[in-house]
Protein backbone atom coordinates (compact mmCIF):
# COMPACT_ATOMS: atom_id res chain seq x y z
CA UNK A 1 0.00 0.00 0.00
CA UNK A 2 2.85 2.40 0.86
CA UNK A 3 4.55 1.57 -2.44
CA UNK A 4 1.32 2.30 -4.33
CA UNK A 5 0.96 5.69 -2.62
CA UNK A 6 4.61 6.52 -3.37
CA UNK A 7 4.12 5.52 -7.02
CA UNK A 8 1.00 7.70 -7.31
CA UNK A 9 2.83 10.67 -5.76
CA UNK A 10 5.72 10.21 -8.19
CA UNK A 11 3.27 10.13 -11.12
CA UNK A 12 1.66 13.35 -9.86
CA UNK A 13 5.04 15.06 -9.57
CA UNK A 14 5.98 14.00 -13.08
CA UNK A 15 2.73 15.43 -14.49
CA UNK A 16 3.81 19.05 -14.49
CA UNK A 17 1.79 20.10 -17.54
CA UNK A 18 -1.19 21.44 -15.58
CA UNK A 19 -3.70 18.76 -16.65
CA UNK A 20 -4.91 18.38 -13.06
CA UNK A 21 -7.70 20.67 -11.81
CA UNK A 22 -6.54 24.21 -11.03
CA UNK A 23 -6.66 23.85 -7.25
CA UNK A 24 -5.29 27.34 -6.65
CA UNK A 25 -8.24 28.84 -8.57
CA UNK A 26 -10.86 26.58 -7.02
CA UNK A 27 -9.50 27.02 -3.49
CA UNK A 28 -8.28 30.63 -3.37
CA UNK A 29 -7.84 30.98 0.41
CA UNK A 30 -5.07 29.02 2.12
CA UNK A 31 -3.73 28.48 5.65
CA UNK A 32 -0.34 26.91 6.38
CA UNK A 33 1.26 25.85 9.66
CA UNK A 34 4.90 26.64 9.03
CA UNK A 35 7.79 26.53 11.43
CA UNK A 36 10.86 28.33 10.16
CA UNK A 37 14.58 28.60 10.70
CA UNK A 38 16.38 31.95 10.62
CA UNK A 39 20.04 32.14 9.75
CA UNK A 40 21.39 35.50 10.86
CA UNK A 41 24.84 36.97 11.18
CA UNK A 42 24.26 36.62 14.92
CA UNK A 43 23.55 32.88 14.67
CA UNK A 44 20.68 30.54 13.90
CA UNK A 45 17.29 30.56 15.62
CA UNK A 46 13.98 28.81 15.13
CA UNK A 47 10.43 30.11 15.17
CA UNK A 48 8.50 26.86 15.72
CA UNK A 49 4.99 28.34 15.94
CA UNK A 50 4.21 29.87 12.56
CA UNK A 51 0.94 30.43 10.69
CA UNK A 52 0.48 31.96 7.25
CA UNK A 53 -2.84 32.94 5.65
CA UNK A 54 -2.94 33.63 1.93
CA UNK A 55 -5.42 34.66 -0.74
CA UNK A 56 -4.97 33.79 -4.41
CA UNK A 57 -5.78 36.95 -6.43
CA UNK A 58 -4.99 35.49 -9.85
CA UNK A 59 -3.83 32.02 -10.92
CA UNK A 60 -0.25 33.28 -10.51
CA UNK A 61 -0.38 35.81 -7.61
CA UNK A 62 -0.98 35.05 -3.91
CA UNK A 63 -0.86 37.69 -1.15
CA UNK A 64 -0.24 36.54 2.42
CA UNK A 65 0.20 37.55 6.04
CA UNK A 66 2.17 35.48 8.56
CA UNK A 67 3.03 35.38 12.23
CA UNK A 68 5.67 33.19 13.88
CA UNK A 69 6.74 32.94 17.52
CA UNK A 70 9.44 31.43 19.72
CA UNK A 71 7.80 31.16 23.18
CA UNK A 72 10.85 30.81 25.45
CA UNK A 73 11.31 33.13 28.42
CA UNK A 74 14.06 35.76 28.10
CA UNK A 75 14.88 34.87 24.48
CA UNK A 76 11.46 34.94 22.86
CA UNK A 77 11.01 36.21 19.32
CA UNK A 78 7.91 37.20 17.38
CA UNK A 79 7.84 37.83 13.64
CA UNK A 80 4.99 39.47 11.72
CA UNK A 81 5.19 39.76 7.95
CA UNK A 82 3.28 40.39 4.74
CA UNK A 83 4.26 38.84 1.47
CA UNK A 84 3.46 37.75 -2.03
CA UNK A 85 4.13 34.69 -4.16
CA UNK A 86 4.38 34.62 -7.92
CA UNK A 87 3.67 31.10 -9.24
CA UNK A 88 5.48 30.23 -12.47
CA UNK A 89 2.71 27.92 -13.71
CA UNK A 90 -0.59 26.41 -12.64
CA UNK A 91 -0.03 22.74 -11.91
CA UNK A 92 -0.02 20.37 -8.97
CA UNK A 93 3.69 20.94 -8.25
CA UNK A 94 4.52 24.59 -8.84
CA UNK A 95 7.67 26.62 -8.19
CA UNK A 96 7.22 30.22 -7.09
CA UNK A 97 9.11 33.37 -6.15
CA UNK A 98 8.33 34.61 -2.61
CA UNK A 99 8.77 38.14 -1.27
CA UNK A 100 8.34 39.07 2.43
CA UNK A 101 8.46 42.34 4.36
CA UNK A 102 8.21 42.25 8.13
CA UNK A 103 9.16 43.02 11.68
CA UNK A 104 10.98 40.74 14.12
CA UNK A 105 10.84 41.56 17.85
CA UNK A 106 13.59 39.80 19.79
CA UNK A 107 14.01 39.65 23.58
CA UNK A 108 17.63 39.62 24.73
CA UNK A 109 18.49 37.23 27.55
CA UNK A 110 21.12 39.38 29.24
CA UNK A 111 19.14 42.66 29.26
CA UNK A 112 16.48 41.90 31.85
CA UNK A 113 13.66 41.48 29.37
CA UNK A 114 14.39 44.33 26.94
CA UNK A 115 13.40 43.76 23.34
CA UNK A 116 14.60 45.24 20.10
CA UNK A 117 12.95 45.41 16.72
CA UNK A 118 14.46 44.21 13.46
CA UNK A 119 12.95 45.22 10.12
CA UNK A 120 13.56 42.85 7.22
CA UNK A 121 12.91 42.27 3.54
CA UNK A 122 13.54 38.93 1.87
CA UNK A 123 12.99 37.18 -1.44
CA UNK A 124 13.70 33.72 -2.78
CA UNK A 125 12.51 30.59 -4.52
CA UNK A 126 9.97 28.11 -3.24
CA UNK A 127 7.59 25.39 -4.34
CA UNK A 128 4.08 24.23 -3.49
CA UNK A 129 2.59 20.78 -3.91
CA UNK A 130 -1.21 20.78 -3.88
CA UNK A 131 -2.72 17.46 -2.96
CA UNK A 132 -6.26 16.16 -3.51
CA UNK A 133 -9.06 17.72 -1.46
CA UNK A 134 -7.15 21.00 -0.99
CA UNK A 135 -4.18 19.90 1.12
CA UNK A 136 -0.94 21.75 0.41
CA UNK A 137 2.76 21.41 1.22
CA UNK A 138 5.06 24.39 0.64
CA UNK A 139 8.66 25.31 1.23
CA UNK A 140 10.86 28.29 0.46
CA UNK A 141 14.24 29.81 1.18
CA UNK A 142 14.39 33.60 1.30
CA UNK A 143 17.44 35.84 1.59
CA UNK A 144 17.67 39.51 2.38
CA UNK A 145 18.73 42.37 4.62
CA UNK A 146 17.70 42.71 8.25
CA UNK A 147 18.00 46.06 10.01
CA UNK A 148 18.35 45.47 13.75
CA UNK A 149 18.91 47.92 16.55
CA UNK A 150 21.46 47.29 19.27
CA UNK A 151 20.00 47.03 22.75
CA UNK A 152 20.50 50.23 24.73
CA UNK A 153 21.50 52.35 21.74
CA UNK A 154 19.81 53.99 18.76
CA UNK A 155 22.39 52.53 16.38
CA UNK A 156 20.90 50.53 13.50
CA UNK A 157 22.97 47.69 12.01
CA UNK A 158 22.31 45.85 8.76
CA UNK A 159 22.68 42.05 8.72
CA UNK A 160 22.32 39.57 5.88
CA UNK A 161 19.79 36.92 6.90
CA UNK A 162 18.07 33.84 5.51
CA UNK A 163 14.68 32.32 6.34
CA UNK A 164 13.74 28.72 5.57
CA UNK A 165 10.06 27.71 5.88
CA UNK A 166 8.32 24.37 5.53
CA UNK A 167 4.54 24.49 5.69
CA UNK A 168 1.65 22.06 5.69
CA UNK A 169 -1.76 23.50 5.07
CA UNK A 170 -5.13 23.53 3.44
CA UNK A 171 -6.71 25.52 0.61
CA UNK A 172 -10.39 26.49 1.06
Amino acid sequence: MLMTAATQLLCVLLTLDGQAPAIREQHATAVWIEPQLMFRSLGMSALPLGVEVGRQLTPRLLLSAAIAHLPIANISATQVSAGARWYFRDSIFTPYLAIELGVLNVEEDDTGGQTHTNLFAAAGPGAELTLPRGFSIMTDLQLGPENGGRVGTDERVWHFSAWYRLGVGYRF
